[in-house]
């Protein structure tokens, strides 16, 4: 049976790739900082799948000695596990430091993601997969490493863009490092999500206009999670519809890579360092 980690799996896509594991009779391991969603996600799965071998945990993903507590914990529960679906997401229109240090954006999309990854790389089964729910490739933006804690400036989308270009970045710096783990990168473009909700009104009013004409919907991304999880597609950068998109010369930048991981990891171990 296939093991699952679904980072975010009470909302959204995360939620919709939990399911679509359950109905293809994987066990799943939901992750998210609501008790109340997370109880409401797994009765809903259970409406759809009969005794569906789901389960919950609660874990703030912002902070990285929940996220190492969260490793620790499915080290010593689980057998090796299969796949890991990072897809838990925040966007905030005001910078916000978390009690660690961290910018709230990066630490739970990027930071947690990042220390999730190699904390469990040691307890993956033999050609497991990640797959990380965020650009894709797909951005056309630079990264700047000396800015992925926002020292320099804050932008509720810029950081959002941002984040996304250091995953992907990332994605490529782990598959350098371990070619025997399939990690990926995607990006599903605009999801009709609750991702915006904290964002003021006239941009969510223009997220809901731009969405009506452009946006995918959470099942449809799933499909295309599923089929990163299942099926034969080379470790790398995808976006909707399981496109591969090859990576410009600034992501495969080996120099920049290697400098995002140092960054990434001091600032990691800064924000275990507190308490």
């Amino acid at each position: 049976m296939t093991i699952a980690l679904v980072t975010g799996g009470t909302d959204g896509i995360g939620k919709a790739v939990a399911l679509q594991l359950a109905k293809n009779g994987a066990q799943v391991i939901i992750v998210g900082r609501n008790a109340q969603k997370g109880q409401k996600a797994l009765a809903d799965i259970h409406t759809q799948v009969t005794n569906p071998p789901v389960t919950y945990h609660q874990a703030d993903l912002s902070l990285m000695h929940e996220v190492n507590k969260l490793a620790e914990w499915i080290k010593s529960t689980y057998p090796p596990i299969d796949l890991v679906v990072h897809s838990a997401g925040v966007m905030l229109p005001k910078k916000t430091m978390t009690s660690e240090g961290l910018e709230t954006v990066f630490a739970v999309q990027y930071f947690a993601r990042y220390l999730l990854n190699t904390a469990l790389i040691g307890h993956f089964a033999p050609d497991a997969r990640v797959i990380n729910i965020s650009a894709g490739g797909t951005i056309p933006l630079k990264l700047h490493v000396d800015n992925i804690n926002s020292q320099k400036m804050y932008h509720g989308v810029y950081t959002l863009m941002h984040e996304s270009v250091a995953n992907d970045v990332m994605t490529l710096h782990l598959i350098r490092e371990y070619p025997h783990i399939r990690f990926y990168g995607y990006g599903p473009f605009y999801v009709k999500t609750n991702l915006f909700s904290n964002m003021p009104f006239f941009f969510k009013l223009y997220s809901t206009i731009f969405g009506s004409l452009m946006a995918g919907t959470p099942q449809r991304s799933a499909d295309d999670v599923l089929k990163l999880a299942t099926g034969n597609h080379e470790a790398g950068l995808y976006a909707r519809n399981c496109k591969h998109i090859h990576p410009n010369k600034h992501r495969t930048d080996v120099k920049l890579q290697d400098e995002l991981y140092r960054a990434t990891e001091k600032l990691i171990q800064e924000a275990l360092s507190h308490g």
